[in-house]
């Protein structure tokens, strides 16, 4: 089963798969979703100080312990950003989710800069 997990650019490995396009701070598309990776890619997000990316895994990776203050980092990070409150559930699960995910970011961030 595909998987998405997020990894540190120095990580990626030619082949791999990106789950989610990489956009610029005009939320343009730099690198579009489904784009199989290289070293060149790598190059150039490291170029756009770009520090993570989503990739699809077909691994069963252990899923990452996030604490409970950093989700809600995370969901005000995003509200603000948004300037807008979730009026209904869907919105509510969107939030969380895009949440999670920027967690996840914070936590591999914090871990990569510890090593």
């Amino acid at each position: 089963m595909k998987t998405n997990r997020i990894i540190p650019i120095e990580k990626i490995e030619d082949g791999m798969i990106l789950a989610d396009p990489i956009l610029n701070q005009f939320s343009q598309i730099l690198i579009p979703a489904g784009t199989v990776l290289s070293d060149f890619h790598k190059k150039i997000l490291v170029r756009w100080n770009i520090s993570f990316v989503n990739i699809y895994s077909n691994e069963d990776d252990v899923d990452i312990e996030i604490d409970d203050d950093i989700i809600l980092e995370a969901t005000n990070y995003i509200l603000n950003k948004l300037l807008w409150t979730p009026s209904n559930e869907f919105e509510n699960d969107m939030v969380f989710v895009a949440s999670k995910h920027i967690a996840k970011k914070i936590k591999l961030s914090s871990e990569n800069q510890e090593n």
